[in-house]
Parts: C-alpha cells; structure tokens; sequence
C-alpha cells in the first residue's frame, strides 16, 4: 500500500492490493490484540519504521541503504513481538532473535546491491564480501558459536557472485535458498540449547 503514495503509478491497482493485504494482516492481527493487547506497544516503533519507508518512497530513494536497513529493523520488530508471543522476554533469546536476524538480512542488502543496482559500484563489492566475513565473529563474541554456520552460505554466496552479472531469477533462488537455511540452522540450534 505504501507503494500507492507513488506519484503516477497505478493507484488503483495498488490501492486494492494493498488493502487486500491489510485486510488478510487484521483479520490475523485481531485476535492477537484482543488476547495479548500489550502487543500494541509495539505499534510506535512499527509506524516509525514505515514512516522512514514512505518518506524515501516520497522522494524516490526507496533503494537507499538506510531505507534498506529500517525495513530490516521493522520485521526484526516483528520477530521480537513473536519471541514475546512465544513467551520469551527481555533475555539472551530476544536479543538473538533480533540481532542474528538483522545480521543474516543486513548481508542480503550488501549482496543484492552488489549484484544489481550496485553492481558497478566496487565498493559495493567489497562492503558485501567483508560484511560477510565479519558477521562470522559475531555468534563467537556473543556465546553462540555454532550460529556461524547460519552465515556461511551467504558468505560463500558474496564471495563467488558480488560484483557479477546475474539474471533476478537466480537471485531469488539463492535468496530462497539462503533465507531457509538460516532459518533450518537457527531453529536447530535454538532447540538444542
């Protein structure tokens, strides 16, 4: 729906979309606000996030990474609610859930940049390849050593195709791929801790 603030795009085409998925997230939503209704709490931080969101598609510069890096925080929100849902609270789980997320996403940013819109741009390259590596350190600094392994297909993914030519298809096949992964790794090594 946030596309529909678009200036010449085609708002009605969107405007029904949008309020089609508006409608399938309420009718999930509700029941949820009438069990659990501290979960609107979370609602201030949400709005912000998809204020920055139409603020840069106001101007054109939805791409920008800074856009890039509020719609990443904005689901890690989202997953912080679920971790709260599932009866976590302000822990070491919820501070997991929410920075190995960011981590994982973050590096699909630098990726994806530097295979499309970026992709000229060495520096891109480079950001995607050295965030890689980098993210790696991180589960070892925070006590969760074997979550590395959730990051090793992405770094291995920057390393042989930042910087190249690559048809959107695969892209998206290798994001798939990536994404269900991470999830598999996480989910596993969550339950044996």
């Amino acid at each position: 729906m946030v596309a529909s603030v678009k200036e010449g795009s085609k708002k009605k085409s969107w405007l029904k979309w949008g309020f089609g998925y508006a409608a399938s997230a309420a009718a999930f939503l509700i029941p949820v606000v009438l069990l659990e209704p501290w979960v609107l709490g979370f609602a201030p931080v949400l709005l912000a996030f998809i204020m920055v969101h139409i603020w840069h598609v106001r101007r054109k510069t939805e791409r920008a990474l800074f856009n890039d890096i509020c719609a990443i925080l904005l689901f890690c929100t989202g997953g912080a609610a679920a971790y709260f849902l599932g009866g976590g609270g302000f822990d070491n789980g919820l501070t997991a859930v929410v920075l190995f997320n960011f981590l994982y996403f973050t590096g699909t940013v630098f990726f994806v940049k530097s295979v499309f819109r970026e992709r000229k741009n060495r520096r891109y390259t480079y950001y995607s390849k050295i965030y890689h590596v980098v993210i790696l350190a991180v589960p070892l600094l925070c006590g969760n050593p074997w979550m590395s392994l959730a990051y090793l297909f992405p770094l291995l993914r920057a390393y042989k195709f930042s910087g190249t030519t690559m048809k959107p298809m695969k892209v998206g096949i290798l994001e798939i791929i990536g994404a269900v992964q991470f999830l598999i790794v996480a989910v596993a090594i969550f339950l044996t801790i």
